[in-house]
């Protein structure tokens, strides 16, 4: 299978890199193209001589060699619906949009109505969404994000009494102005009681750090508990599963969140991970209990790590793409 792999190339964390490395492991054969992060999609047709304008004839050349069986897309609204259609009908290759974020149509500025129609199959790891982009394509299918066992391998052992070790840890950003995680207040809770470790853009909080990769998994290796606060994206929608979830519980991290919907789906609270009731008095309540009942929480973790890496890698990840792939009408 021939696979064209477009994605943001700036960070080596990006989706797009870490799933065309996957891909290849399998042997199919998977170029990667970086998008640009230039113009803005209103902007067509595009001034000739502009970058923009040079990097899709750029494009449209090399799709033309590489003949690809399908272009897989990580990131998109910056190019515009006339670049993918026009790559697809030079190529006859089949487009496929995966998409983490939960932009829903009337709210995202244009988002889905602009590539309405434009992709063969839409991969979204919001649940909800399947219901909400009936029409956007003719194949939508929900697959949940997952554990890269191979860029977040942490160096160390689980609680290494060699390493200091934190009661929680966030690591994450708070999107102050929107006051929708309530991250910041349950951190400065949390911190009453006990040695919190914020990596990340949380106000007074903050951390001019960035990890991922090692780095990253060490971090969770060091922690006790880490935790999700509720993200409600549309009422009838539901809490959404992000990532951290999936990397926290792979690296070994005991996890607690908010009933996020789809949770149940994949894992049972009480054997792979904690949930609370999404207020911060509730958290306050089980981080307490699960910092003292040490035994209790780190089968739980331990549950929860095996129960990743047995459904929720990378690896098995991908093997559903491409089964989902495979059943593009």
């Amino acid at each position: 299978m021939k696979i064209l792999v477009m994605a943001f190339c700036n960070t080596t964390h990006q989706n797009g890199l870490l799933i065309a490395r996957e891909m290849k492991t399998f042997g199919h054969d998977v170029e990667i193209k970086c998008l640009i992060r230039e113009g803005a999609p209103h902007d067509y047709p595009l001034k000739p001589g502009s970058a923009k304008f040079r990097y899709e004839l750029r494009m449209v050349e090399f799709v033309k060699q590489f003949k690809p069986d399908y272009i897989f897309v990580t990131s998109a609204g910056i190019e515009s619906k006339e670049f993918f259609e026009k790559l697809a009908k030079v190529s006859n290759a089949k487009l496929v949009l995966w998409n983490a974020d939960a932009y829903v149509p009337g709210t995202d500025k244009g988002y889905w109505n602009r590539y309405k129609g434009v992709f063969d199959l839409i991969i979204t790891s919001v649940e909800g969404m399947v219901r909400v982009l009936q029409g956007y394509a003719k194949n939508i299918v929900f697959l949940p994000q997952y554990y890269d066992q191979t860029y977040y391998n942490s160096t160390i052992e689980r609680l290494d009494p060699n390493c200091e070790i934190y009661d929680i840890c966030f690591i994450g950003n708070s999107q102050r102005g929107r006051n929708i995680f309530r991250r910041e207040e349950s951190i400065n809770i949390l911190k009453d009681f006990c040695k919190v470790k914020v990596i990340g853009n949380i106000s007074e909080n903050s951390s001019d750090q960035c990890l991922y990769g090692i780095d990253m998994a060490n971090v969770y290796c060091q922690s006790k508990i880490t935790f999700d606060t509720p993200h409600i994206i549309q009422k009838e929608m539901g809490w959404k599963i992000s990532d951290r979830i999936f990397k926290a519980m792979g690296c070994g991290c005991f996890f607690i969140c908010p009933p996020m919907s789809g949770l149940y789906r994949f894992f049972i609270p009480g054997k792979h991970l904690v949930t609370y009731d999404g207020s911060i008095e509730d958290l306050k309540a089980k981080v307490k209990y699960y910092l003292e009942h040490e035994e209790e929480r780190e089968q739980i973790a331990k549950n929860g790590q095996i129960e990743i890496l047995k459904n929720h890698t990378i690896t098995t990840r991908v093997i559903q793409y491409i089964n989902a792939i495979k059943e593009i009408v």
